[in-house]
């Protein structure tokens, strides 16, 4: 636990490597006060990662916010003190990281950043940066209900049709908030719910009139805003006031995205696949629920829209509890090659490590499983399908090439997962190892540490040992869980969807997720 702990105050401090010399800022974009706060986020993640100086760029209402107050102001008239200007682009991360010490790094309006719940250190600095500098007229939520928020955006007055079409699930139908209302009233059946509704509508009772039509139900009131309506007017109340709500129905806008990563939400729902049902309508198929418990976890899963009772394998389930302080996570930057070698040379091992003896002209590859007794971080303990789905990707992607699989488990019998995959995965091009002798949890935990580091493959769960081992490792393809779904017939069973891949290709890091875990030819178009 100590050793986690160091690492955590090492890399989460920017004074720690500081560049002086090299500033960040970024370029605003002729969206709303969403899309420039997104804007301001991505700008401001790259800088703490680099240690490098922050240069803030006014938008509307950044001005009635402390960051106005606590951010150093870019200077159009001062632009060549900064030197050279450098155009961050996300593809080409590695030789930018190489090439540039020194001068202005400008992001562009389509880096978006990657909002990690759990990283704790950049959420809790932009919590205190991104709130009012003025008192906010905040909603009474009633005791004892559920208190839940719909941001229902129509466009009116500011989007056209034709902006609707291209992002349709910016603009949901309001079927899409009636389903999730109606699962809500599943998954809780003995309590009231309070509605507002967040809109730019400028007759917010219209739409309560059309949910109570849908909705014939007295355990729910609704609230709205009566008077003075407007998408360009109480921007920063309902932004804030959104933050404070049990559960947060959205569409995939960055006001409400923001809305969702800066709040303390129990639920949030967001669209994801839709159809077309004509040339300007369309219907929400599955949404995305995340479930965050009190620590800040999240579990994430692909429902049906319209199926309210799908969830209720997630109700009253301990998904996680509350963890430790020190389980805040740092940013571990592969590209910040100065941080990356000085914490090698700090974790480094001062004893004699016996390496495993990788065969020649052969794919090696390393399986981490944990075993482990506890199943409130599903990621961590990821099934076994998952590690056979991905031995089956790398057959495919590399047909001629023989691979070299070693177990790294602190399961005490290994040989039983050899037989698993051998029984799934019928290829006479795989050798598989493990170690012979018995082993358990505390025993030869450093020796599989930078033993995992030296394969060329490294298909992992999502646990801080093998994070680390990917950080400091050189791997060629790193796959690691990303989203799943319980069993519905056993709370101690769940299965890999989604899977992340992360691919060197001439030595750049390119990151692809969503990738789905059963299907091994899809990783075919990276090459």
């Amino acid at each position: 636990m100590y050793f986690f702990i160091f690492i955590y105050f090492l890399l989460s401090s920017p004074l720690l490597f500081c560049k002086n010399d090299l500033f960040v800022t970024y370029e605003l974009n002729s969206g709303r006060f969403g899309d420039n706060l997104v804007s301001y986020v991505t700008a401001k993640l790259l800088s703490l990662q680099l240690g490098a100086t922050f240069l803030y760029v006014p938008f509307p209402y950044s001005d009635q916010l402390k960051l106005h107050l606590l951010e150093k102001q870019f200077k159009e008239q001062e632009i060549n003190l900064y030197g050279k200007k450098i155009l961050y682009q996300k593809e080409d991360e590695m030789s930018y990281f190489e090439k540039n010490n020194s001068g202005l790094i400008i992001t562009k309006w389509k880096n978006r950043p990657v909002f990690y719940t759990q990283n704790y250190v950049f959420r809790d600095i932009l919590k205190q940066h991104i709130s009012p500098v003025f008192n906010i007229n905040y909603i009474k939520l009633p005791p004892d209900t559920i208190s839940v928020a719909l941001h229902i955006r129509i466009g009116g007055g500011y989007d056209s049709l034709a902006a609707k079409i291209k992002n349709p699930r910016r603009f949901p139908p309001l079927h899409f908030f009636i389903d999730q209302l109606k699962r809500i009233l599943f998954m809780f059946p003995d309590k009231k719910l309070y509605v507002h509704i967040f809109t730019d509508d400028p007759d917010p009772q219209k739409l309560v009139i059309l949910l109570k039509k849908e909705m014939r139900t007295s355990r729910i009131s609704y609230g709205y805003r009566k008077e003075d309506n407007r998408h360009d007017l109480n921007v920063l109340e309902d932004f804030f006031n959104m933050m404070r709500f049990d559960v947060l129905v959205r569409p995939s806008s960055c006001f409400s995205k923001l809305v969702q990563y800066l709040g303390d939400h129990k639920l949030v729902f967001i669209p994801q696949k839709l159809h077309f049902t004509s040339n300007t309508e369309w219907i929400i198929d599955t949404v995305q629920m995340v479930i965050r418990g009190d620590c800040g976890h999240e579990i994430i899963g692909k429902i049906p829209c319209w199926k309210t009772d799908e969830p209720f394998q997630y109700q009253n389930k301990n998904c996680v509890s509350c963890l430790p302080d020190w389980n805040h996570q740092p940013i571990l930057d592969m590209y910040n090659k100065e941080t990356k070698k000085m914490v090698k040379k700090l974790i480094a091992p001062n004893v004699e490590i016996s390496y495993i003896d990788l065969p020649k002209n052969s794919i090696s590859v390393a399986i981490h499983m944990c075993s482990g007794k506890t199943k409130q971080y599903p990621h961590c303990f990821a099934p076994l399908h998952y590690f056979s789905d991905q031995i089956k990707r790398i057959l495919f992607m590399f047909p001629e090439q023989p691979l070299y699989v070693y177990i790294f488990t602190d399961d005490p019998n290994p040989a039983r997962f050899i037989s698993y995959f051998k029984n799934n995965i019928f290829s006479d091009f795989i050798t598989y190892d493990y170690r012979k002798t018995t082993r358990s949890d505390d025993k030869n935990t450093v020796e599989d540490f930078f033993n995992m580091m030296r394969f060329d493959v490294l298909i992992r769960p999502a646990s801080n040992f093998s994070g680390l081992a990917q950080y400091l490792g050189d791997h060629q393809i790193v796959i690691l869980p990303e989203e799943l779904h319980f069993n519905l017939t056993s709370e101690n069973s769940w299965y890999v969807d989604t899977v992340q891949i992360v691919v060197k290709i001439n030595n750049h890091y390119k990151i692809f997720g969503n990738v789905r875990s059963g299907y091994a030819e899809e990783i075919i178009t990276i090459f």
